[in-house]
């Protein structure tokens, strides 16, 4: 099943290390600043721009992948999810600390 989600963070928030056990997500950040991860905690990932607009950039999210990061300003992003196994609910219902 499919289901697309807007995700919003605030100025400052901490996404701590988790991972989704039902959830394959890419996410297509429009507005905010700050970093992601993927894989070890220690490794901040740059968000890959897309060619003809440099304010959007995508992140593909495997299941089972843990993942993280912070938001310096008001950060906006649409979550396409594949959930497996599981009705989709909220993305952030599904969600295992790492």
């Amino acid at each position: 099943m499919y289901q697309v989600e807007l995700i919003a963070l605030f100025p400052g928030a901490v996404v701590p290390p988790h991972w989704h056990p039902h959830v394959e997500t890419y996410e297509t950040h429009y507005s905010g600043s700050g970093e992601a991860w993927l894989g070890a905690p220690s490794r901040a990932l740059p968000q890959p721009r897309l060619a003809g607009d440099p304010l959007l950039r995508r992140l593909r999210i495997a299941v089972g992948v843990p993942h993280g990061g912070r938001a310096d300003g008001l950060t906006t992003a649409l979550s396409l999810q594949r959930w497996e196994g599981k009705e989709p609910s909220f993305i952030s219902e599904d969600w295992e600390a790492v």
